[in-house]
């Protein structure tokens, strides 16, 4: 009677978890993406006041 309660919950806690996982990555690669983006513009404003 109590595994059906069991396995819901259990289903619950790892949908949970990928999603925050998931969530995890997409914070990670934003910041990545957003890191790069600022290192090339960084480097295009030092080019063109050099130049």
């Amino acid at each position: 009677m109590h595994f059906p309660v069991l396995a819901l919950s259990a289903i619950v806690i790892l949908l949970q978890t990928t999603l925050e996982n998931e969530a995890l990555g997409r914070c990670w690669s934003l910041k990545f993406l957003m890191h790069k983006k600022f290192e090339h513009a960084r480097k295009f404003i030092a080019n063109r006041n050099f130049i």
